[in-house]
């Protein structure tokens, strides 16, 4: 699942809108929040892979 369509989705704006109107910490705080909320819904039927993926946008964010 793509993270970015779900935001634009829920926020009803591009993602560069809400970089642009909110700047980058907010959009950082929707991407967690969004995550942590698939994350949960789809905890029994996740993969590993998907596991993976989340830590290392977990790890990218902490280090931008």
């Amino acid at each position: 699942m793509d993270t970015d369509i779900v935001i634009e989705q829920r926020d009803g704006r591009l993602l560069q809108d809400i970089i642009d109107h909110d700047g980058i910490e907010k959009f950082i705080e929707i991407e967690e929040e969004i995550v942590s909320e698939l994350h949960l819904k789809k905890k029994k039927k996740q993969p590993t892979s998907n596991r993976v993926h989340w830590l290392a946008v977990s790890f990218y964010h902490k280090n931008v």
